[in-house]
């Protein structure tokens, strides 16, 4: 996005302001994105009939389409942001909603999940949290389930233009892709694919991450 001959103030924020901030003007955003994500988690996300789903960072509630397409039985969101988790309940389809704080673990008792999907949640990390973050996440899936993970390796936050021409840049940390593989496997992760998604020119680079808890 340019914003070439325009002046605009920008406000750092934590996640939690800044995305109950972006919340009413987040999709479309970097529509490209979007259809790269959709593409990954479409190949990746089996059928899952009967199935307990935890959407982690569920935002918008991009991904609830998909997961009810794939018949899953029970879908928990779970997001930071107020603005977000007010935003997606009003438009329904998830059979819970959550506003928490989980960059510094999983404090509240939650159920066991056939699968987890955790999308651009771990730039909002610190290193240090990363790997008890892996362990909790591993704990609350049920044995064969899967985890499915997006993540940009990158080091800076980027802009999001709003009407009132604030920007908002919301903080964000930076974590090499060996050290997201390396705390998983430490957690007990196995079968761990990584996959590229999009490309640095087109802004809408990411990695993919799938892997399973063993029976």
């Amino acid at each position: 996005m340019s914003y070439k001959g325009k002046v605009q103030k920008v406000r750092v924020c934590d996640a939690k302001d800044g995305y109950t901030i972006l919340a009413s003007h987040f999709d479309g955003q970097n529509r490209s994105r979007e259809v790269v994500d959709q593409r990954f988690l479409m190949r990746r996300v089996r059928q899952l009939d009967g199935k307990r789903c935890l959407d982690i960072g569920c935002g918008t509630g991009r991904i609830l389409t998909l997961l009810k397409k794939r018949r899953c039985a029970f879908i928990e969101g779970i997001d930071v942001a107020p603005g977000m988790v007010e935003l997606v309940t009003k438009k329904g389809g998830y059979d819970k909603v959550t506003c928490a704080d989980v960059r510094g673990g999983f404090t509240n008792e939650y159920g066991q999940y056939d699968l987890i999907i955790m999308n651009y949640l771990l730039k909002h990390i610190a290193d240090k949290d990363v790997g008890p973050l892996m362990m909790d996440l591993y704990g609350m899936l049920k044995e064969g389930g899967q985890v499915i993970i997006i993540h940009e390796p990158r080091r800076h936050a980027r802009r999001q233009e709003v009407p009132d021409d604030l920007a908002v840049k919301v903080d964000t940390f930076h974590h090499a892709a060996n050290t997201v593989l390396e705390r998983m496997a430490e957690a007990g992760f196995v079968e761990l694919e990584e996959e590229e998604l999009g490309s640095e020119e087109k802004g809408n680079y990411a990695l993919g991450v799938v892997a399973k808890k063993p029976h």
